[in-house]
């Protein structure tokens, strides 16, 4: 498996007679076709099937390589949030290629649906909260962070109902 458009081969070298690389099926372009060991670039998507074929004289041994390109779409988690709640919608990008899951990497969300780019998130920490979309096919993977910084202020509290016989009394708030 490929993470990229790019794969180095890997055959035998000849020992008697040249070798040559060719594509059968799929996409690739040679650095050097000629070489047993040469970069391919431009893969397809998916499955691309290369032959490595040493020939001397009229005899020709050919082996195959299955080179599988597994890159995910390119991840992007959306803006940055400043909210004055405990929870919010996010703007992940839908992946074409994989498969996507949100995960925290620091501070405290919950998911109603981790897989879902525009999941809600709720019971989100006071402060900073980092969030990472993360999209995987095959064991590739491309990630995207975005923060979440919830400004709730503390819920008021201005004391208890006092009735007061004077000018002047004592308030008690919470801090």
């Amino acid at each position: 498996v490929a993470c990229s458009s790019t794969a180095v081969l890997s055959a035998n070298p000849p020992s008697l007679g040249n070798g040559q690389w060719s594509v059968i099926s799929g996409a690739g372009s040679f650095d050097n076709r000629s070489l047993y060991n040469t970069t391919v670039r431009n893969l397809g998507p998916g499955d691309n099937y290369f032959k490595w074929t040493v020939s001397s004289a009229d005899c020709h041994i050919s082996d195959t390589v299955i080179i599988r390109s597994s890159i995910p779409s390119t991840a992007i988690a959306g803006a940055n949030q400043i909210i004055c709640s405990n929870s919010t919608k996010l703007n992940g990008n839908t992946p074409i290629n994989g498969t996507g899951s949100w995960s925290v990497v620091s501070g405290s969300v919950e998911f109603s649906d981790r897989t879902s780019p525009t999941t809600t998130t709720s019971n989100i920490a006071l402060g900073t909260n980092i969030l990472a979309w993360m999209i995987d096919k095959d064991g590739c993977q491309s990630s995207s962070e975005m923060i979440i910084t919830n400004n709730s202020p503390s819920t008021p509290y201005a004391g208890y109902d006092q009735h007061i016989c004077g000018d002047s009394i004592r308030l008690f708030a919470n801090p």
